[in-house]
């Protein structure tokens, strides 16, 4: 333990007093490096840190993909929490935006979401099933990658809590049926409005209160068995 930083410490000592067993899987997620690597937290490999840091800060991102997601059947098996994004220095009027109006609209607390839901110790129900709802429309099944309005219509029903209930029930296996008919009901009874969306890059108001209005619609089908 005297290699380990003082913070390392502080968070292992309150896993122990809750009772979490600490074993490798447990520390990987919650950020404790483990004992003997060279992660410079545990004291070790300052140097070789500080040159990935000094890297990482050049590029604009890089994501993490985990076997044991993949196991699950997660499209792309990617961590969000090990995953970063337009971390280069850069101007906008440069070089083209990384994301659209409408994208930016609907992404803005999923960040915090999810890495309020990796810390084991402080995480609440509440957080816990809302980023499970965030993971479940996040999914890309192959071949058929979701278009620019559908990814923004689900993420729009997950940033409004509509879906924390539903993906509970269902869990991740369930979880793409139900996002399947959905969609496929939004098509249904406002054709046209996914389409206007990824075509736009926009989403107004009237959109947003459409896409609340036929989530629960259906949400509401769904909860009463028809």
């Amino acid at each position: 333990a005297a290699d380990f930083t003082k913070t390392v410490c502080a968070r292992v000592e309150l896993l122990e007093s809750k009772g979490i067993e600490l074993t490798p899987e447990v520390l990987t997620k919650v950020g404790i490096p483990l004992p003997g690597s060279e992660h410079p937290a545990a004291g070790r490999g300052q140097r070789s840190a500080q040159h990935l840091e000094e890297l990482t800060s050049l590029v604009d991102g890089h994501i993490d993909l985990r076997e044991a997601l993949a196991a699950r059947g997660r499209v792309p098996p990617i961590d969000p929490a090990n995953s970063l994004t337009r971390i280069g220095v850069g101007s906008s009027k440069l070089r083209p935006l990384a994301t659209t109006p409408a994208m930016a609209a609907v992404t803005g607390p999923l960040r915090l979401e999810l890495a309020s839901a990796s810390d084991y110790v402080h995480c609440e129900e509440a957080q816990a099933r809302r980023a499970a709802a965030y993971m479940a429309v996040l999914q890309q099944p192959s071949p058929l990658p979701l278009t620019l309005g559908e990814q923004v219509a689900l993420l729009q029903a997950a940033s409004s809590g509509a879906l924390d209930e539903p993906i509970s029930r269902t869990g991740e296996e369930g979880s793409a049926s139900l996002l399947g008919t959905l969609l496929e009901q939004m098509r249904s009874q406002e054709a046209g409005l996914l389409e206007r969306i990824s075509s736009s890059g926009l989403l107004s108001d009237s959109a947003i209160a459409r896409l609340a209005e036929l989530t629960a619609d259906y949400l509401g089908k769904l909860e009463a068995g028809q």
